[in-house]
């Protein structure tokens, strides 16, 4: 019924927060400006030569980053999980980096978390704007005032642009464009960029590419995989609150010990501490696929190039249902695991607790499908076995906590 389907709507409309930081749904609308009672109040706001830059602080005291018309990065708890992860996840995989390059300084929240690791000597963090540069301070409490930080180095140019041209080389390249389909950012999600980056990556060097999961059907973003595993064939796909891209130039071998090593050092604990991320399992556990594992899932899909960047004039896909296939494609992350001495003594790896963190990740991607098919009980009982698998997780208790507050 037409009364039906506006309860079903008003329900998801008031779990924004939530569905917005896990790619469920898109809005390329401002919200700024709207009737409801709680409006967030604005920080700052300027109209720059390349965007308009917008800071807001929401209701429950979260801040968020909006260029243009878009919610491009914020501070709360579903944003700060997939925004940190984007640097620890390959400073966690990489065996020794010294070197990193940021792609697009939004909140500065990845720079932070780079900054966390002693052994990086150097950052660069190359954004477009230098607007977005000037309200890092509005998010220095997550960002470690990463803009002031020795190390990081603030570059005011295209990334692409600067890519072409630096001598520099990088053990890590992260990059976090705004959404393919906003007109003018294809060309940061094409084979010819990564092609790009590859050269400025060292032998041993990891690159991490975020990709949103809403906005696009499914062919449109398999062929965004697809552009970066053309040039990176030893890829490999984690799920968080979106995607990660984890690219290299040879197989990667995920040192267990290293890995739950740096995962101790006092400023990573506290920052994936703070996002229930402090955890190896955790963290192997997001796991989808890599190498050869994604070939029947990328079968027969077309790439992205920039002579054919055709996501970026086509229509935008906001109820489309990626889970399904990225579940169904899920494999083991075991054949890429090294139970090899690491650089801080040994930690015992448990098959047993392995398979609780991969059993619940499984039951939390089958809730975000049920949610794309707008069956919300059904995916409330997803969620609650996700946590019957796992009673201490934090971070199912602190999502089920929100869950039920929004559809109440």
């Amino acid at each position: 019924s037409v009364e039906g389907d506006r309860r079903r709507v008003a329900g998801l409309l008031s779990l924004g927060p939530i569905f917005l930081a896990l790619g469920l749904f898109y809005s390329p609308r401002p919200q700024v400006f709207g009737s409801s009672e709680e409006r967030p109040s604005i920080l700052f706001y300027k109209e720059g030569l390349n965007a308009t830059i917008l800071v807001r602080q929401e209701p429950d005291g979260s801040r968020t980053l909006q260029i243009n018309d878009f919610a491009a990065a914020g501070t709360s708890y579903y944003y700060l999980r997939n925004q940190r992860m984007m640097g620890y996840l390959p400073l966690l995989l990489h065996e020794d980096p010294k070197r990193a390059l940021v792609i697009a300084f939004g909140t500065g929240t990845t720079v932070g978390a780079l900054t966390q690791y002693g052994g990086l000597e150097e950052i660069d963090s190359v954004e477009i704007d230098e607007d977005v540069f000037e309200v890092a301070p509005y998010f220095e409490d997550k960002n470690h005032r990463a803009i002031d930080h020795p190390k990081v180095r603030k570059i005011v140019n295209d990334g692409r642009n600067f890519i072409l041209y630096t001598d520099r080389t990088y053990d890590i390249i992260t990059s976090e464009p705004l959404h393919p389909k906003r007109a003018g950012t294809v060309n940061l999600y094409s084979e010819d960029y990564y092609r790009l980056c590859k050269e400025k990556l060292t032998a041993n060097g990891l690159i991490a590419q975020w990709l949103p999961f809403h906005a696009f059907r499914p062919e449109e973003f398999k062929s965004l995989i697809k552009a970066f595993q053309n040039v990176f064939p030893h890829t490999y796909l984690w799920v968080g609150e979106q995607m990660i891209l984890i690219g290299s130039k040879k197989r990667l071998e995920i040192n267990w010990n290293r890995l739950q090593q740096r995962i101790q050092q006092p400023g990573i604990w506290r920052d994936l501490a703070e996002i229930h991320f402090n955890d190896g399992y955790a963290i192997l556990a997001r796991f989808v696929m890599g190498e050869t594992q994604t070939d029947p899932y990328l079968r027969g899909v077309r790439t992205i190039t920039d002579d054919l960047p055709y996501i970026e004039y086509s229509k935008s896909a906001e109820d489309t249902n990626l889970f399904p296939e990225i579940l169904k494609f899920k494999r083991d992350v075991r054949p890429w695991i090294s139970l090899a001495e690491g650089e801080g003594g040994h930690f015992e790896f448990s098959e047993t607790l392995f398979r609780k963190h991969v059993k619940q990740v499984e039951q939390i991607l089958k809730g975000r499908s049920l949610l794309m098919e707008h069956q919300e009980e059904q995916a409330l009982q997803a969620f609650q076995q996700a946590l019957e698998t796992l009673p201490e997780d934090a971070y199912l208790q602190r999502f089920l906590k929100d869950f039920k507050k929004g559809t109440s």
